[in-house]
């Protein structure tokens, strides 16, 4: 049966953009960014039209709140996305490896847009597919890093460079060193801020912290995902020595 033609505007080909960096999105997470004056019933509707026209692939998964559908690119939209993209597009897996954890992270991304300090956020599926960012000597150690977003944020004194890390489960203590060890070694890079999903997690990396850079400064901030979810004006950033950088 062929695909139901349907005229794609400007905001569709925003989604798909916004499908490519993100990987997934789910519906709540799709009119959030792009519907946030339309009635759920108008969002579903024009998705199930983007949809049944071949432009996105509709998937189901269940987590702790139920059961929620969630959107990816498909072959098709993302063929528009290269040919309108404001970097190069080199390589792209259309299907997410790890559904929950690529969702939270578009819930991070619309959580911190709001806030005026961001003056540029690039995700990791972006870093990672469009070479020409790894030519940046800004970028190139968070390409190599694989860190789930870059943050360029502005303070009234200055401009940092920051990687955003989402942790979603504790990993051994040897990863976290690695890792670590690998920021710490990185000029590039100003600090690391971590989003966990419990306070233990963030207090193991506060605690490997804490070995690695001693009496040097460190570059680790962190928050817990209740942070993100409750849609708050300001996001407390803290550091192992309890001192706070607030995001707003």
């Amino acid at each position: 049966m062929p695909k139901k033609i349907v005229a794609l505007t400007n905001r569709d080909q925003k989604i798909f953009q916004f499908l490519f960096e993100q990987k997934v999105a789910s519906t709540k997470q799709l009119a959030t960014a792009f519907f946030p004056n339309l009635t759920k019933q108008t969002v579903s509707i024009r998705l199930l039209k983007l949809t049944r026209s071949g432009y996105l692939s509709k998937y189901g998964i269940t987590n702790e709140k139920g059961f929620i559908h969630y959107y990816g690119l498909t072959k098709r939209s993302l063929n528009i996305v290269k040919n309108n993209y404001f970097y190069l597009i080199d390589n792209f897996r259309i299907k997410s490896d790890s559904v929950l954890y690529d969702l939270f992270l578009v819930d991070i991304r619309n959580q911190l847009n709001r806030f005026n300090m961001i003056e540029e956020y690039l995700t990791e599926n972006t870093l990672q597919n469009c070479n020409e960012l790894s030519e940046s000597k800004t970028l190139r150690p968070f390409v190599d890093l694989n860190s789930d977003a870059y943050l360029r944020i502005k303070s009234p004194s200055s401009t940092y460079n920051v990687a955003l890390e989402y942790e979603r489960s504790l990993k051994t203590n040897i990863r976290y060193t690695r890792k670590l060890n690998q920021y710490y070694r990185s000029s590039k890079i100003d600090g690391v801020f971590y989003v966990c999903e419990s306070k233990s997690i963030l207090d193991k990396i506060h605690q490997i912290d804490q070995k690695i850079a001693k009496e040097n400064e460190t570059k680790v901030f962190g928050c817990t995902k209740g942070f993100i979810q409750n849609n708050i004006e300001q996001i407390p950033f803290i550091n192992r020595d309890n001192a706070t950088f607030l995001l707003s």
